[in-house]
Formats: C-alpha cells, sequence, structure tokens
C-alpha cells in the first residue's frame, strides 16, 4: 500500500468518526412541526405550579397536543424507559456518543427499548400528560457532563429565520 493510500484512507476515517460524532450532538427540535412560540418554562429557578414553591427547572417545556410524535434529537442509545404516574412522568432517556444525554418526559407512549440505538429523527414516543402536569407538553433536558444545558442552545439545526 502506498503512502498516499494511507492518507487517504486515515483522512477517510477521521472524517467518518467527525460526522458520526456531529450526529450525536443533539441538534433539531424534538417534536415535528413545532414553532418557538410554543416553547413554555425553560430552565432556571421556577414557582412549581403544584406545590408553589420555588424548585430547579431542568429542561424546556415544548407545549403540543396529546400524541404529537416525539422525535430523537441525534443518534444514541436509549439508556432508559420510565413509566411513572408522578413528577416527569412517563420519560425516555437516551446516551448520545458525544458526551451529551437527552431526556424526553410526560409522554403518552413510548416506543423504544432500553438498549435500542436510535439515530436522529427516528420516531421515540408520543407527547402526553404522564406524570405531574396541567396539560399536554414535552419536558426536554439535554445534559453534558453532568452540566444541564438550555435546550434552545440546541436547536441550530431546526430553525429557520
Amino acid at each position: 500500500m502506498s503512502s498516499f493510500d494511507r492518507v487517504l484512507r486515515y483522512v477517510s476515517k477521521v472524517a467518518t468518526d467527525s460526522l458520526a460524532f456531529v450526529r450525536g450532538i443533539p441538534s433539531i427540535i424534538p417534536i415535528e412541526d413545532f414553532s418557538l412560540p410554543k416553547t413554555g418554562a425553560t430552565i432556571g429557578k421556577k414557582m412549581h405550579p403544584f406545590y408553589k414553591t420555588i424548585t430547579q427547572h431542568t429542561g424546556l417545556d415544548l407545549v403540543t397536543s396529546v400524541g404529537t410524535k416525539v422525535i430523537s434529537a441525534a443518534d444514541g442509545v436509549v439508556s432508559s424507559v420510565t413509566k411513572s404516574p408522578k413528577g416527569k412522568g412517563n420519560n425516555i432517556t437516551i446516551t448520545h456518543p458525544s458526551g451529551y444525554v437527552t431526556t424526553y418526559s410526560h409522554l403518552s407512549q413510548m416506543v423504544v427499548k432500553k438498549g435500542q440505538k436510535v439515530k436522529q429523527g427516528d420516531h421515540i414516543g408520543r407527547v402526553g400528560t404522564s406524570g405531574t402536569v396541567f396539560a399536554p407538553h414535552l419536558h426536554y433536558e439535554v445534559i453534558r457532563d453532568t452540566t444541564v444545558i438550555d435546550p434552545v442552545n440546541c436547536f441550530f439545526s431546526s430553525v429557520t429565520p
């Protein structure tokens, strides 16, 4: 094999690895047909609607109707699927190869299983009212290396002027 062939293979591998890394960054809005004016509470200290105490809100609420399709924001592996009538309700957590973790809460339906590989845009569930909620919405969280990130900062490939 010539040195040119070795360099070409190396460049091809680096490009492939880089593309996989980029596809693992949550960069799209996780529900279809969503407009930014429908955003609810974002991260920060908020008054809890049920308990009337100040609590830390760790995600972005995307207000939409029950049954709206929820999609994976990036390539990854489903690390948990939890059913619960309390708190965040029915919840899916996806671990991404880029070091990000995303969670999707208050779901009415979950169509993935723990350990399943997903691609960006794959259908993973449907919006609901499970858990402690007043109205249907998707509570969406983005975490990088244990730090909560405002999901709005990740929507760069979904938003157009």
